[in-house]
């Protein structure tokens, strides 16, 4: 006889080759399916028991790197759902997940490549999930022939990831929560504007729920309050996964606005519970097998959202009590929001938190409070008037004789310094006179000295007469060529006076050629109101800020209140006039400002409203009989 050995190994080959080719399409067939639901997911590999790095089965495409293999093995080692980033800064987004799969060889992970980033993988954890607990379920037994002996390459082994068969057990008895009448409703909005109002309402939602977890919140935009938890030290702890999936949950229950959401409630099909996606993955980072969420009008804005996680998954007969429940939910919510339009008027839950007028109800009356105190307080009482500077004391040039005007190198608006030359005059004439006048003196001398020589006393007095005459001509020519030139005394500025047009042209004596006013004396022109008019006297103290220089402010002095000119209505008015303290070398004469005058002190209210109250007062007069 030959020896079989070798056609049973060849058999068992074949009978391997087979099982993997199986397992191998058929891990292809779920990833396409995977893909198909979702088109984000790239790649898929399924790591062995033993190794975090290589892959029993995987797809085709671009093989993630050592990073992946960190995923796998954080899954393995907490026994979870995993996910974190590829791909380095600057190239396409790239997320890695792992998830476990328990199977009697040992526990599996199934990894996957998504083309999206972690804050988006996150939504689709919960189809990634299901998909693996679908790859986990053991394929139908096979037919097998009756007349052949089952050998090793028709054995129906289970694939090598597929979990272990679970023991069965009777069933244990549906719990669900305790029904809610309508009398129940009645009574609890009967007492919602009571402090007990919140705890009713817990203790009616959570009923016979069994829940590990629940916790009822106030929703306003994405601002979460608790208003009563199993647990209120915990409830949503922050900095941890749990917590934000909890808030997460929460505030995703709040926008939708369905009465009652649950997870793991799709493949059974109820009407009335919907299927959320936010409560799924926060059964997977919480660790449990079932959470629901309540959801309803608050009565002052807002929505109550209560939430509740249990140990175990939601059972067919609790969904259906939840959904046998959710008409009167809706009716609960539906009263509460009616409550809510008396209560408040319009609704403003559209707005942010920190525009709703309702949350500033009390910085509202604080700063009401605290407004009415300020304007209580006194307050400097200031006449304020439109003011004009002028020159304090003003000098006029003269020209001193009549003559041609050669040289004049300023005009109006110019800063002069002492012994500045403002004018100079034609001086060839005096000069020619002054000379002649000197010739004839030195001729009146000689004929002196020849008289007195000669002891004519006569010819001497008259010698002397003609000394005295030429020598009284000599000085009043001195004089008028001194007078030629005209000098500034002091620094000052030219007021007014421009003879550049007049240069070559006689001028008379007494004709005014220059205004000149002292750099370092300047007053103000302040236009007082006729209702200030009492408020200002003599010897009060003030500021000016000027038009020109307003970031400096130059202190004044009243020196005398008079009528003032007419205005173009010919209604006289009244202008006081200050003198300005301080020196700026920008000053001008004519510069504009406003002035601010210490008339004394008064409350706050009646500074602001005086000149309201006193127009008021003349107009009631004027139109009241």
């Amino acid at each position: 006889m030959s020896n079989p050995a070798p056609f049973s190994d060849r058999a068992a080959a074949e009978a391997d080759g087979a099982r993997a080719s199986a397992q191998s399409e058929r891990f292809s067939a779920w990833f396409d399916a995977l893909r198909s639901a979702d088109p984000a997911f790239l790649w898929a590999g399924l790591y062995g028991a033993d190794s975090d790095s290589e892959t029993v089965l995987e797809t085709a495409g671009d093989r993630p790197g050592g990073a992946m293999a960190g995923i796998v093995r954080s899954s393995r080692s907490t026994d979870r759902l995993k996910l974190a980033v590829l791909s380095a800064s600057g190239s396409p987004p790239r997320t890695g997940m792992a998830s476990p799969v328990s199977s009697q060889a040992g526990v599996f992970i199934v990894g996957a490549v998504l083309d999206c980033k972690l804050i988006d993988a996150t939504r689709r954890a919960a189809l990634f999930q299901a998909a693996v607990e679908e790859l986990a379920r053991p394929e139908p037994e096979r037919r097998r022939e009756p007349a052949a002996e089952p050998g090793p390459q028709m054995a129906s082994d289970p694939a090598p990831f597929a979990a272990p068969p679970r023991q069965s057990r009777a069933a244990p008895p549906v719990q669900g929560p305790a029904p809610i009448t309508d009398a129940a409703v009645l009574e609890l909005v009967a007492q919602v504007h009571e402090p007990g109002f919140p705890g009713a309402l817990y203790e009616m939602l959570t009923g016979n729920l069994a829940s590990q977890m629940a916790v009822l919140c106030r929703v306003r935009g994405s601002k979460i309050k608790v208003l009563r938890a199993s647990d209120p030290r915990d409830a949503l702890p922050r900095g941890s996964r749990v917590g934000h999936a909890r808030r997460a949950a929460i505030v995703s229950a709040a926008r939708a606005g369905h009465a009652i959401a649950a997870s793991g409630v799709s493949d059974q099909g109820v009407a009335g519970i919907e299927e959320s996606l936010d409560l799924a993955l926060l059964t997977d980072f919480s660790g449990v097998d079932g959470a629901l969420a309540f959801c309803m009008d608050h009565p002052k804005g807002g929505k109550l959202v209560l939430l509740a996680e249990r140990a175990e998954r939601l059972e067919e007969g609790m969904v259906s009590m939840l959904a046998a429940q959710q008409p009167v939910i809706a009716r609960l919510s539906r009263a509460l929001g009616v409550i809510e339009g008396q209560k408040r008027g319009p609704d403003l839950g559209w707005l942010p938190m920190a525009l709703d007028p309702r949350r500033l109800r009390f910085w509202l009356l604080a700063g009401a409070v605290a407004l009415g105190v300020w304007l209580a307080l006194p307050a400097p009482f200031n006449v304020v008037g439109s003011a004009t500077l002028r020159a304090g004391s003003q000098a006029t040039l003269v020209a001193p004789r009549d003559g041609l005007l050669l040289e004049a190198g300023f005009q109006a608006g110019d800063i002069v310094r002492a012994g500045d030359v403002l004018a100079r005059f034609d001086t060839r004439e005096l000069t020619l006179r002054r000379a002649r006048i000197a010739a004839q003196l030195e001729q009146a001398q000689s004929r002196r000295m020849s008289a007195m020589a000669q002891f004519d006393t006569a010819a001497v007095q008259v010698t002397d007469g003609e000394l005295r005459a030429l020598g009284a001509e000599q000085d009043l020519l001195d004089l008028l060529l001194e007078q030629s030139e005209l000098v500034a005394a002091e620094d000052s500025l030219i007021v007014s006076g421009d003879m550049s047009d007049r240069t070559g042209s006689v001028m008379r004596q007494g004709e005014t050629m220059f205004q000149l006013a002292p750099v370092d004396s300047f007053v103000a022109a302040v236009d007082i109101g006729h209702t200030d008019v009492t408020e200002v006297s003599e010897g009060l103290s003030g500021e000016l800020r000027l038009t020109a220089l307003p970031f400096e402010t130059f202190p004044i002095a009243i020196e005398r209140v008079a009528l003032s000119t007419p205005d173009d209505a010919g209604v006289p008015g009244f202008v006081a006039t200050a003198q300005v303290g301080g020196h700026d070398p920008a000053f001008r004469p004519g510069m504009q400002g406003v002035a601010h005058i210490r008339a004394g002190e008064a409350n706050r209210a009646w500074v602001l409203a005086r000149d309201l109250v006193l127009w008021a007062r003349m107009q009631w007069w004027r139109w009241v009989p």
